[in-house]
């Protein structure tokens, strides 16, 4: 096994930004593109006036040409030692470090970042610091040593320093009062650790350091939870590495921090529990009440040629009702598949006039009542979204059904070509929406001007955003007073017009 103190930082599975040593990522010209905390604490920089520059105008000048070629051979893979020179603080004095790089590539082989950590570390120091040249004084040292310790805190970190052959463990004071305990309750052993770890969470401790161990990966990472001196448990992150080995390539000693994410782990696993509980109500919906609400539609249906004229009335009410029903298990079902559609769903070229011709056939079937009308030719166009934008206009072409008080609605529809987007218009004939509610018709619940539950209007809206697209409500009037008729004006001209523009495949880069 290689010595890790050789080896360049690894950027897999870490999240640089809490680590308590220096970091910066360097694209190919050599321009900084991030720092963590603990660089802007040793170096004395913001962090925003930093990313865009290069950083050889941050080294030395003697440096600058040693680092340049050093930088080169780190890209063609002809180098892998660490590189000593002097960084210019912001205060002007040079500090003297080395300098690890990792080249990150991609699977062709291309270069995509490089990976920097300064790790010359004073072992004078409890918890580290960069060693300086001429110019650095004392209280230039208190400072930096102040800003690191202020970084730490802020970002709740507790350090430790495990001596592996004697089991003993130097923890700092954060560290255990992140649990509530003093540092001399927490004690010094490894079995202290051990008492306080979660079992489930100890295996994948020891899981995670062999494969460290094993690999000689520069760092290792694991969640789990730890008891607090309350009886209760905190999850913690634990982020650490071997800094030295024998003779024989067995770990000596490791040292790294602990990382207080109780409250952002107990919201994912929150989370994770109500994505479960909607998943349930789903398949209760989709399964349960839909087959049971199928077949009384079914019935129903039967009885229209057994039922007498003063009963006509009631048996419309429940196929009516009934059919609404199942409209609501859809709106459901597509509701639910859309939550995950921003964690991770991919988007595709998807042809927007089969969808549109699609669902206009379908509701032209599901209301025989209503006119379906197409303005113009739909353009052969591909839109980036994925299956579910035919809930995008299914629920907007039956909205304006439902939702219209005429005994034969009129529905048009029409898309618009510009230069990287489509508009696609659908219109009709109903009540309108009054302006005061347009900037509300979308929201989570809002209920829609004929009382309905306004589910299906915050399903086109989640899913249209989703796709990097907008949607947006106007007056039937107004749209016709400045883009030309869309319905045979009669006696009642109002109605709503819903406007979606979408982003057309070709035109994403």
């Amino acid at each position: 096994m290689s010595d890790p103190s050789t080896q360049s930082p690894q950027p897999s599975g870490v999240d640089q930004s809490f680590l308590p040593y220096p970091y910066q990522r360097l694209t190919r010209s050599g321009q900084i593109s991030a720092v963590n905390e603990a660089w802007v604490s040793v170096l004395g920089y913001e962090a925003d006036d930093v990313c865009g520059e290069t950083f050889r105008e941050y080294v030395h000048s003697a440096d600058r040409e040693d680092f340049r070629s050093a930088f080169d051979r780190f890209i063609t893979g002809e180098r892998s030692s660490p590189i000593e020179l002097d960084i210019r603080h912001a205060d002007g004095h040079p500090v003297t470090v080395t300098l690890d790089i990792c080249i990150e590539r991609n699977d062709g082989g291309v270069f995509e970042n490089a990976h920097c950590q300064f790790t010359e570390i004073d072992p004078a120091s409890r918890f580290g610091s960069l060693s300086t040249t001429g110019g650095d004084t004392d209280e230039g040292f208190s400072a930096t040593e102040e800003r690191l310790k202020l970084a730490i805190e802020g970002a709740k970190l507790g350090i430790w320093d495990w001596d592996m052959e004697a089991d003993e463990v130097l923890r700092d004071e954060l560290l255990a009062n992140m649990l509530g305990y003093s540092p001399e309750e927490m004690g010094d052993q490894l079995d202290d650790w051990e008492r306080l770890v979660h079992s489930d969470g100890k295996q994948r401790h020891d899981e995670a350091l062999a494969e460290h161990v094993s690999k000689g990966t520069d760092f290792y990472q694991c969640d789990y939870r730890m008891k607090t001196k309350s009886g209760d448990y905190k999850w913690v992150r634990t982020m650490g590495t071997v800094v030295e080995w024998d003779d024989e390539g067995e770990p000596q000693r490791a040292v790294g921090i602990h990382l207080d994410i109780d409250d952002q782990k107990r919201n994912q696993l929150k989370l994770a529990r109500r994505t479960d509980q909607l998943e349930a109500l789903n398949r209760v919906v989709r399964h349960d009440i839909r087959n049971d609400m199928n077949v009384l539609h079914m019935w129903a249906q039967e009885l229209d040629d057994h039922i007498e004229e003063s009963g006509e009335q009631a048996l419309e009410q429940i196929l009516a009702s009934a059919g609404h029903i199942l409209e609501l298990t859809d709106v459901a079902r597509e509701f639910v598949e859309s939550l995950g559609i921003d964690e991770g769903v991919d988007l595709k070229p998807v042809d927007l006039k089969a969808h549109l011709e699609k669902e206009l056939a379908k509701q032209r079937e599901t209301y025989p009542h209503a006119d379906f009308e197409i303005g113009g030719s739909l353009p052969d166009v591909t839109v980036r979204a994925n299956e579910m934008i035919s809930s995008v206009f299914r629920n907007l072409l039956v909205n304006a059904v439902e939702h219209n008080d005429s005994s034969s609605p009129t529905v048009a529809v029409e898309a618009t070509v510009r230069e990287d987007t489509v508009a696609v218009v659908v219109a009709d004939d109903g009540p309108g929406i009054a302006p005061p509610l347009r900037a509300e018709i979308f929201g989570r619940g809002a209920k829609s001007v004929t009382g309905g539950t306004g589910i299906g209007l915050y399903l086109v809206e989640t899913l249209v955003e989703n796709y990097g697209g907008t949607i947006r409500v106007t007056g039937r009037n107004e749209w016709e007073d400045s883009h030309g008729q869309l319905l045979p004006r009669g006696a009642d001209t109002t109605g709503a017009v819903f406007v979606v523009e979408l982003p057309l495949a070709d035109a994403v880069r």
